[in-house]
């Protein structure tokens, strides 16, 4: 379709409607990752569990050789610290299951990460595909707010505090001024302790706080346990 209006023209395409139509400044709006590869993360996921599987059974077989040559030579010590590899590797099988099932559990929340460095968007973001969860990165608030706009909502969004344009005070308080979005789970990833922003932690605020550099293990662990309660109202 071609429409003219003074001297401004209009081109336009009739697309059936099983025909999607994508305009170029969408198309370019490359900052958003909306499309993470989730098969991939599924690959990396299901090979690093077999690493592990793969590297206890070897371990407990050299365990099994060295017992067996500590009971021959009758050397308590030996046994002593092969019952104590024994508890260990015991200890690391369960918390590999536990990761495991949680990977399981957690394969259809969705985590929106507001970032504005790149490397630590990325690290942040691996961290999270590789526990099994769905993620969707984005620059800084405004973005964020954009991305929400359009979307469904995430289980939870990671926001840095210090960006361009909407900062994270800012992303707070917009996003606690709407309705919708009053119990949308807020934790805030960065260097300064959001309370020096006037940021409270609570139902107005944000859910809680990871500093950083943040330690996976620990991000994972209480992402896990606060999203499988209700959010405060």
């Amino acid at each position: 379709m071609l429409k003219t209006r003074g001297n401004t023209a209009r081109l336009g395409i009739d697309a059936p409607p099983d025909v999607p139509v994508l305009r170029h400044e969408i198309m370019d709006r490359s900052a958003i990752e909306m499309t993470p590869d989730h098969d991939r993360t599924k690959r990396q996921l299901s090979d690093l569990v077999h690493v592990v599987r793969k590297r206890l059974d070897s371990a407990a077989k050299d365990l099994n050789e060295l017992h067996e040559r500590a009971d021959h030579a009758q050397d308590d010590l030996t046994q002593e610290v092969v019952m104590h590899l024994y508890r260990e590797l015991q200890t690391l099988e369960q918390e590999a299951n536990q990761a495991i099932e949680w990977t399981a559990a957690a394969k259809a929340l969705h985590i929106l990460i507001v970032e504005d460095n790149a490397i630590e968007r990325k690290l942040l973001a691996s961290v999270l595909e590789l526990s099994g969860l769905n993620v969707t990165t984005t620059n800084d608030g405004e973005e964020a707010l954009e991305f929400l706009s359009m979307h469904a909502k995430p289980d939870a969004v990671l926001l840095d505090m210090m960006m361009p344009r909407c900062d994270g005070p800012s992303f707070v308080q917009q996003i606690r001024s709407e309705e919708k979005y009053q119990n949308l789970n807020i934790f805030a990833v960065s260097t300064l302790d959001p309370s020096n922003l006037g940021i409270e932690t609570g139902p107005d605020g944000i859910n809680g706080w990871f500093p950083k550099p943040f330690e996976p293990g620990e991000l994972i662990c209480t992402l896990d346990k606060r999203l499988k309660q209700p959010v405060s109202a």
